[in-house]
């Protein structure tokens, strides 16, 4: 009766391996700078599809605001 006294009960637990913060926050910056060089490339290498007059932007504009108001 005593090594009964003596066992417990234990519950089987589940241990989750997390990568240390520091690795994430590496992988997370490389992913960032990663983004911003291609959005910087894309818009780089868009090109406009017309040429637009600075005149022609201003009688659109001018346009826009007369519909606005009325």
């Amino acid at each position: 009766m005593p090594d009964e006294r003596r066992q417990t009960h234990q519950d089987q637990t589940e241990v989750i391996a997390l990568p240390p913060l520091r690795m994430v926050l590496v992988h997370a910056q490389e992913e960032r700078e990663n983004r911003a060089a291609v959005l910087a490339a894309m818009i780089k290498s868009a090109a406009p599809q017309e040429d637009v007059e600075p005149q022609d932007l201003k009688k659109i504009i001018e346009h826009l605001k007369r519909k606005d108001q009325s």
